[in-house]
């Protein structure tokens, strides 16, 4: 059985819950001390939410399951950076081989009108450079998550195949080689 929720973890017995519990660990930040509030009659759990709330990490499980990652021997990058330009910007996600980008966008970033601006300016580096940037924000995610799919796929087949060469920068990043 594949636990997903609350109620599936409550449909195990009391000897596998128990069990399941002393495996798994709080998920904190690095030494930082979890404060919970409990009001009366709640519990607060110290655990991931599963699935997670955060439309983000949806949208790259499933371009990560229908795309594969890159240095899986996938399409899908992530955190690339293009160089050339007058700083080093990550795009959230890439599909190197097809130079087409996607970036999540939300107001939480773009505060200020600056912000606004560089925002501009790193997608106006793609561009120039021959990228294709597609923008998604979270109510595209939660309201039309198959539509954009589907976009992405559409814009995917009109760009033609051209191997990239890649690298790891740090963990999660990669970056372009231009030959």
């Amino acid at each position: 059985m594949r636990i997903k929720t609350q109620q599936d973890l409550q449909q195990l017995g009391k000897a596998a819950q128990k069990a399941l519990a002393k495996h798994l660990k709080p998920q904190a930040p690095a030494r930082a001390k979890i404060h919970t509030k409990k009001a009366k009659g709640t519990t607060v759990s110290n655990y991931c939410k599963y699935p997670s709330p955060d439309p983000a990490n949806w949208l790259h499980a499933a371009l990560e399951r229908q795309y594969g990652m890159f240095f899986d021997g996938g399409e899908l990058a992530r955190e690339l950076i293009i160089p050339g330009g007058e700083q080093r910007w990550r795009f959230d996600w890439a599909w190197p081989n097809y130079r087409v980008v996607l970036e999540q966008d939300g107001y939480g970033p773009h505060k200020s009108l600056e912000a606004f601006k560089k925002d501009r300016r790193k997608q106006l580096h793609a561009l120039t450079h021959g990228w294709v940037v597609i923008r998604s924000t979270n109510e595209d995610i939660r309201e039309r998550f198959n539509s954009l799919l589907n976009d992405i796929e559409v814009i995917l087949s009109y760009r033609d195949y051209a191997k990239a060469n890649l690298r790891r920068v740090g963990n999660t990043q990669c970056e372009l080689i231009l030959e």
